[in-house]
């Protein structure tokens, strides 16, 4: 499921390439009308974002199969009645037709009598109902089919559901690690704006500095400009780094469909995991890739089951009730009958055969794709967490760097205030610990990021 587009998750790399710590500051903004917090962006994202409510439907509409299912169990009533009137009945008289048939009936009442017989009772014959001028026909019946295989049906109904939330919440985790990327790339950049904020400061008091010596006479002009151009050039650097985050914001925004009028805040710390095999088990047990690739391979297994169960017999009954008064013949008459049935389907042109052969395949398949999503997500932990101790490394040394960059800044600064040390030294000094700074911001927020991607590994979003 793709719920953010590549660009817009790219989108905090590509400011960090663009503007190098080297060179950005920022300046704080005038007003915002909220705070928007990390868990609120993430509750945001989720409630409206509308790949997800897409594939919730789509969850909802697989729900209906079980329901499918059942009913080929259930009985099956079934009502009808048909209503005629015509404008005359329809009749056939074969009283002329019959007149020998009399006469001689007739002749042997004398030879009756003369045996000391009864004579033949008279006959007289009416004209016979072909159609009657209304008629009427009713009726119903109440059936019942069991198949065996819908019993493995209506486990797959289920496990297809299971499947469909599964995957959602998938999809929950990857919209939840993309905002918790964009947030944590709109803090970093905040937090680089208040570094930058600190050396347009230190630069601005440098500048007031060298135009005192200037006026002075203790220096040169050429140290004025030097300095007016290491101002300008934090100046520059507050205005890209603040654009950047204006326009990271927007797009932020965008997709959290809210408008771009908040103000971010450093999260809390997230959990931090010492153990990889404590997330691995975590993530075999609970991340829904590989629950959902699990619940794969129990439907291709169930596939199988379905097929296997379709040489069972198949049974059918059914209760018909029938009132109808059609001709003479069978005049209005009330009928019931009792239909059991049993069918058992032995072969069928070898179609079976080939299903389950085919069953098989996808159910190896399946199998294949469980042990790959157990090897992806392995793999993934294993990797975070080697990318976690580099960032923890990194964070050493820079701290280690940042140490020494004071120290070493304090010292220039003691050595040119003396007279000893060189403008170029002390400009020197300021840019170095201003890098080291922001290197130690960077670093710091990269690893509480690489935390809560960690966390997300166990198959849940971490919300502070």
């Amino acid at each position: 499921m793709r719920l953010l587009p590549m660009a817009v998750l790219a989108t905090f790399s590509w400011y960090l390439v663009a503007y190098p710590p080297a060179g950005a500051a920022a300046e704080e903004p005038a007003s915002f009308s909220r705070i928007l917090s990390l868990q609120e962006a993430i509750d945001l994202a989720l409630a409206q974002n509308l790949e997800l409510q897409a594939a919730s439907a789509r969850v909802e509409a697989i729900s209906t199969l079980t329901a499918q299912v059942r009913s080929q169990w259930l009985p099956r009533v079934v009502a009808y009645g048909v209503y005629m009137h015509l404008d005359h009945e329809t009749t056939a008289d074969f009283t002329s037709s019959l007149e020998p048939l009399l006469g001689y009936f007739e002749g042997l009442g004398p030879v009756l009598q003369n045996l000391g017989l009864d004579p033949p009772p008279s006959l007289q014959f009416e004209p016979l109902i072909i159609q009657h001028q209304e008629d009427y026909r009713a009726g119903g019946s109440v059936s019942v089919q069991f198949e065996p295989r819908t019993l493995v049906q209506y486990d797959s109904a289920d496990l297809a559901l299971e499947q469909g939330q599964h995957m959602l919440d998938q999809g929950r985790i990857r919209l939840g690690q993309g905002i918790t990327e964009l947030y944590y790339g709109l803090v970093t950049l905040r937090e680089m704006q208040a570094v930058a904020n600190r050396n347009v400061e230190t630069r601005r008091l440098s500048l007031e500095n060298v135009q005192s010596r200037f006026n002075l006479g203790m220096t040169i002009e050429l140290d004025v400009l030097r300095a007016q151009l290491s101002l300008s050039e934090a100046v520059n650097q507050v205005e890209q780094l603040g654009s950047a985050f204006e326009d990271l914001r927007t797009q932020t925004a965008m997709l959290l469909q809210t408008d771009p009028d908040f103000d971010v805040a450093l999260p809390p710390s997230p959990p931090t995991f010492s153990d990889p095999a404590e997330v691995i088990q975590a993530a075999m047990e609970h991340h829904p890739q590989v629950v959902s690739a699990r619940v794969a391979l129990e439907l291709a297994q169930n596939a199988s089951r379905e097929v296997a169960w379709s040489w069972a017999p198949i049974f059918d009954a059914a209760f018909n009730l029938n009132l109808a008064r059609a001709t003479a013949f069978s005049d209005e008459n009330l009928r019931w009958d009792v239909t059991l049935k049993l069918v058992w389907p032995l072969f069928l042109g070898g179609i079976r055969l080939a299903q389950r052969d085919q069953r098989a395949a996808e159910e190896m398949a399946a199998d294949h794709s469980l042990r790959q999503a157990l090897a992806q997500i392995r793999s993934d932990i294993q990797r975070a967490f080697l990318q976690r101790r580099q960032l923890e490394s990194d964070l050493e040394l820079a701290q280690q760097q940042l140490q020494l960059a004071e120290q070493a800044h304090r010292l220039a600064q003691a050595v040119y205030n003396q007279g000893v040390g060189t403008q170029l030294d002390l400009m020197e000094a300021e840019t170095r610990l201003f890098a080291v700074q922001t290197r130690v911001v960077q670093t710091e927020l990269a690893l509480a990021r690489q935390n809560a991607h960690i966390y997300s590994l166990t198959g849940r979003i971490w919300r502070p």
